[in-house]
């Protein structure tokens, strides 16, 4: 569990026990020591996949018996309703009606569900961001905006510049009409919305250094599952890619940093955009 002190040896954050303040418990250690590995693609969306997952589990437990008991209930009804005609065609529907049971009962929640594919899409966009390492690239993922429980999948920045990545892994056909992205014929503006105010709260958390530099964040929108337009590439000034589109945020532009400037944004960004822990989604 996460504890403030005021003073002494662990002044600041540290990881303690939920009883530390009642027994002192010795078991703690500085929140910077453990953040000293980088935290990994999608780990926040796999942990409230995790969360909701183990939720499920319980519920299961717990209404086990009873799920048992509707179960045969209406296995039964299907038997002897159709029993009469066909013994053997009732069976066979009774052993399909439990068999549907079982799946709706046991299928994880839609809300887990989309957690996991979140976490499956963050871990895809970041095995494609890995060979802009090569290239001068630093990348730090999984990153919390200052002030808010929103949280960064990726930030790219090498020397073309700093990306803001926002990954969706979704799928039916993507259009951009008037300037708006739609998936199979529906408004999806709010993604756009949701990455402009991640570019915007990294832009205002960053300024200091990068006004210097005369520097802003591009939103870049990466698409898993379906196809991007041939064309129409950009949706109200973000920019959409697939995964093995990313390679391109390599190419050369009107921007470039040397890569001493690189490194500074990079470390300004880890200093002022902290990993996104478990607790906070």
């Amino acid at each position: 569990m996460r504890h403030v002190a005021a003073n002494g040896k662990w002044l600041g954050d540290f990881w303690g026990c939920t009883q530390y303040w009642k027994t002192g418990c010795p078991g703690k250690i500085n929140i910077l020591e453990g953040e000293a590995s980088e935290p990994q693609a999608g780990a926040s969306a796999q942990a409230r996949f995790e969360r909701e997952r183990a939720t499920h589990r319980a519920w299961l437990r717990a209404t086990l018996a009873s799920s048992l008991a509707i179960a045969v209930v209406v296995m039964g009804t299907v038997f002897f309703a159709v029993a009469p005609a066909n013994a053997l065609i009732a069976s066979i529907l009774a052993t399909a009606t439990g068999l549907l049971c079982l799946f709706v009962v046991t299928r994880l929640p839609a809300e887990a569900r989309y957690w996991s594919k979140g976490a499956k899409g963050e871990r895809k966009t970041a095995a494609y961001l890995e060979p802009l390492l090569k290239r001068g690239f630093v990348v730090l993922h999984d990153r919390q905006l200052p002030g808010t429980r929103a949280n960064l999948d990726h930030i790219a920045i090498g020397p073309p510049g700093i990306f803001v990545i926002e990954t969706k892994y979704i799928s039916g056909t993507i259009e951009v009409l008037n300037d708006r992205l739609f998936v199979s014929d529906r408004d999806r503006a709010t993604y756009v919305e949701q990455l402009y105010r991640e570019a915007i709260g990294t832009q205002v958390a960053l300024g200091d250094l990068l006004n210097s530099l005369r520097l802003t964040v591009t939103p870049v929108l990466c698409i898993h599952g379906a196809r991007t337009p041939l064309f129409d590439r950009t949706v109200a000034g973000v920019r959409l890619v697939s995964g093995r589109d990313l390679r391109k945020l390599a190419e050369p532009s009107s921007t470039h940093l040397s890569s001493e400037q690189v490194q500074e944004i990079a470390a300004f960004a880890h200093e002022r955009l902290r990993p996104m822990h478990p607790w906070d989604n």
